[in-house]
């Protein structure tokens, strides 16, 4: 692996900011991170959460005659933006293109000067109610927001800083006011205690002069009254994590579908070079842990994460179980598992040294990950090399040092353990009877900025296409076509096979699954992914199924090499589907019997009719077929003229054609099966409205799914597709979330399949106690839309979103994988990508009114929550 360096600028702001600016010239956009030295770890007691709502509330300040931050945001054409906190930091980002840079800082310097201008108690307790659905969303609905507040308790001791939930509790939350959040802010969003980072496409001849401009005076500070930063390095030597409850296992009833073990481990404090050991020690678990399979066939997967902090860190293991019968078994084999992995062989730490490197560089691929961790990393040890120095420290560790961290922190008398049953029927928190936000006016929520309909230049500037007709295309003599892409960045590969035909198409049902999960190749004659080596992943979607290969850039002929040994072998083995059926086929057919899923299934059904993309498979699929019905789907589409071969990354785009013909130009048809047919439209005749519900007795939320069909796609009209979602989305969000206080959010897509099917949804988690006021506002708008009321500065509004957002999406080689299969998946040329901004700027409102013509004849709302609640709710104001 090459050395991974960019060009830096460092600045020592008089004020005590420390702020520093990296270039990457390989996409035409630029990032703004401002982390704040503190996070729920300084939460008052009794005010747990204060931190969390300090951040959310930064979106909401609007200094004297000027739009609340997130307006200004969008003014300034960020097309992401969003803040978080942890234990330690409250990290703060946006993204836009690079000719938005002065905007962007101009706005994060305002946050920092005056995080909270503007904002009165009114507006703490609107946030208030956002920040309760967020916790009601984690706890409450499948996350694992309570599970993790329970993991902390059983790890760190009793007034420990850790051992509380980051965004609080309900009875915390209730306690938070103005002055609460004032005195918080003066106390710790200083200049001192804070850190910028700017990563982008950038001209270092101007950023003296665009950071003189554009930083208020008091961030920048008075150079004869220099600031020192506070308390901001870490010594060298992470502190020892503190000693944990008493051992022993803790019980709890959750929100999942089948029993859990959550095994947790404090480490010693992160964010240092020697934190690279919690890595190793994360891979060596996640490697190690799922052999207890074959040891307790209770236990059906295991995931494996690390949780930093500044005093100390967490290693979490969450443990899926089948039944549950005896966790404490299961718990012990799992311990016995892991410390026999504490004898580290040479052979192991190459390996585990090469999977730290190839997820590393996988995971700072993400320009907005990598600003955040770096940030993160300059802000707590002073060093603004984080690439070059966690990349060395990753390839330096030697298996002695693995070893003996492991055999110190992950013996099995320091695990602590939680074990998480299903919730009994009606065994969920009481519907909160709270008021929320009061009563508003929807006609005084505005849309948002948006520049005047004649600037479609402007918005061409925002919206920069990605190259993707610039690819290099060919087919090779087997009828397998081929797209190449240059982006060098950084030494990564991606590469992606993708193959028509996917679950909707797969007959019997459920044959594409089996294929996917229980298809291995039969020749390894090239070796195995993890010889090369790479990461590899397989997905079977609704129209086709892709398999997805990202290693270093210098190993990309091994990697093709691999990929061709398995087009040509992939067979289901018949040991696989029987152990899947065994151990395996339980636990979904648990998860499928929630509410949740039930209604899914119902709603896909309601929407689709008899059209296949309105199938989901079901465990009594699984059940019936075997290991000739997943043979016959791979014999019909691994095909070479049914697949696109898709290569992106810092490659010589001449060698890697002559790659592909070298290894996958052989490649033959199979003789099993005919060809796959284009899938036809659904019925598109409207039909009466369709309610469909889901049961949960004591939720507090009603979570909601909206969804209509929409006239054929092509890539003419994909523009007005997604521009009637962003509209439905902002909308609502709006109003929902922002002046209601009702949901935590709102999110409207659409999708488009092969064949040129296509849906919108709507989706949102809302409090119980405001469902139906929500519900009506929901109805009103969707009738609204119907009559053709649509407003012009909504479309506009909406339409810069995109295009903002357009502007942030192709920054990886995944990224620009995943848009060359799709679009060869649908039969659109790649040259459709580019011209969307141009598309874009034509879209109408005559153009929005045909597409929900047919949406609106085709609407089916599904809603899960307690009975007696939905029901009334839906009867109030789903007229």
């Amino acid at each position: 692996m090459r050395p991974i360096r960019f060009a830096m600028h460092d600045f020592q702001m008089p004020s005590g900011l420390r702020l520093l600016v990296q270039e990457d010239h390989s996409a035409p956009i630029a990032i703004v991170v401002t982390v704040v030295g503190v996070g729920s770890g300084a939460d008052p007691t009794g005010r747990e959460g204060l931190a969390h709502m300090v951040e959310h509330l930064t979106f909401r300040a609007h200094p004297a005659d000027q739009e609340a931050l997130w307006d200004r945001l969008e003014r300034a054409g960020a097309g992401q933006w969003n803040g978080l906190t942890d234990l330690d930091a409250t990290v703060y980002y946006s993204a836009a293109a690079s000719s938005s840079l002065p905007d962007l800082l101009r706005i994060e310097g305002s946050r920092i000067a005056s995080a909270l201008a503007g904002v009165d108690e009114a507006a703490v307790s609107r946030e208030r109610e956002v920040v309760r659905n967020e916790l009601r969303e984690k706890g409450e609905t499948g996350f694992v927001g309570s599970i993790m507040g329970w993991m902390q308790q059983a790890v760190f001791p009793p007034g420990h800083p850790y051992g509380r939930p980051t965004g609080g509790t309900h009875e915390s939350l209730d306690r938070i006011r103005l002055a609460d959040v004032e005195r918080f802010v003066k106390l710790h969003y200083r200049t001192d205690n804070m850190t910028m980072m700017v990563v982008g496409d950038l001209d270092p001849a101007q950023l003296q002069r665009i950071l003189g401009e554009n930083l208020p005076p008091e961030v920048v500070g008075d150079p004869k009254n220099r600031m020192t930063p506070a308390g901001r390095r870490l010594s060298p030597e992470a502190p020892p994590p503190p000693e944990s409850p008493p051992h022993g296992m803790y019980r709890y009833e959750g929100p999942v579908s089948t029993p859990e073990l959550w095994i947790g481990w404090s480490l010693p404090g992160g964010y240092r070079e020697t934190s690279v050991l919690h890595t190793f020690v994360a891979v060596l678990a996640d490697v190690e842990l799922p052999d207890a399979v074959a040891w307790d066939s209770d236990i059906a997967s295991v995931d494996v994460g690390v949780i930093a902090g500044t005093r100390a860190s967490m290693l979490l293991a969450q443990v899926s179980l089948r039944e549950g019968k005896h966790p404490e078994k299961s718990a012990q084999v799992l311990l016995d598992e892991l410390w026999k992995t504490s004898i580290v062989t040479e052979k192991m730490m190459k390996q585990m040294s090469t999977q730290a490197a190839i997820g590393f560089i996988v995971g700072v691929e993400d320009k907005l990950e990598l600003a955040q961790d770096a940030a993160r990393f300059l802000h707590f040890t002073g060093n603004p090399s984080f690439l070059a120095r966690s990349s060395e420290a990753i390839m330096a560790q030697h298996a002695d040092e693995v070893a003996q961290f492991a055999k110190t922190y992950l013996k099995p008398e320091r695990a602590r353990i939680v074990f998480v049953a299903p919730q009994s029927a009606g065994a969920g928190h009481p519907v909160a009877a709270r008021e929320g936000a009061g009563r508003i006016d929807t006609k005084a929520v505005g849309p948002g900025f948006a520049p005047a309909s004649t600037e479609a230049e402007l918005l061409k500037r925002i919206a920069r296409p990605p190259g993707l007709a610039d690819f290099r295309q060919l087919r090779l003599a087997n009828g397998l076509e081929v797209v190449i892409g240059r982006r060098a960045s950084l030494p990564l590969v991606t590469i992606g096979l993708g193959v028509h035909g996917g679950t909707a198409a797969a007959m019997p049902a459920g044959a594409a699954e089996l294929a996917e999960g229980a298809g291995h190749p039969d020749s390894h004659d090239h070796g195995e992914l993890s010889d090369v080596p790479a990461l590899g992943s397989g997905s079977a979607l609704e129209d086709w199924s892709v398999y997805r290969v990202q290693g270093l850039s210098a190993d990309v002929e091994r990697m093709l090499a691999v990929l061709s040994d398995r087009v040509r072998s992939l067979r289901v083995r018949y040991t696989i589907v029987e152990n899947f059926k065994k151990y395996q086929l339980a636990v979904l057919r648990k998860e499928q019997d929630s509410p949740e899923s039930q209604a899914e299934r119902a709603f896909w059904r309601a929407l689709y009719g008899a059209h296949a993309y309105g199938r989901r498979t079901t465990a009594a699929d699984l059940e019936r077929i075997g290991q000739g019905d997943g043979n016959d789907w791979i014999d019909r589409t691994y095909r070479p003229k049914n697949a696109v071969l898709a290569v992106v990354g810092d490659v010589d785009v001449d060698e890697v054609a002559r790659l592909a013909e070298r290894w996958l130009g052989d490649w033959a048809k199979s003789a099993g099966g005919s060809a796959l047919p284009m899938p036809g439209l659904p019925n598109l005749a409207a039909r009466p409205p369709r309610v469909i519900y889901g049961d949960r007795p004591g939720a507090t939320q009603g979570q909601l799914v909206l969804g209509c069909l929409l006239p054929r796609a092509t890539p003419d009209n994909e523009a007005s597709h997604d521009l009637l979602a962003e509209m439905i989305e902002r909308h609502l969000l709006r109003v929902l979330r922002q002046q209601l206080g009702a949901t935590y959010n709102v999110t409207a897509s659409t999708d488009t399949l092969r064949g040129g099917a296509a849906h919108l949804t709507v989706s949102s988690n809302l409090a119980s106690a405001q469902l139906s006021a929500a519900l009506k506002i929901i109805h009103d708008y969707w009738e609204s839309l119907g009559k053709g009321d649509i407003d012009e500065h909504e479309i506009e509004a909406a339409r810069w979103q995109l295009a903002r957002r357009f502007s942030v999406r192709f920054t990886s080689t995944s990224g620009l994988v995943s848009a060359v299969l799709r679009r060869r998946n649908l039969d659109w040329p790649l040259q459709s990508i580019d011209h969307y901004p141009e598309q874009l700027t034509l879209v109408g409102g005559r153009d929005l009114q045909e597409a929900f013509a047919v949406c609106h004849g085709t609407q089916v709302l599904a809603i899960v929550g307690d009975p007696q609640t939905i029901r009334a709710a839906v009867g109030q104001a789903w007229k």
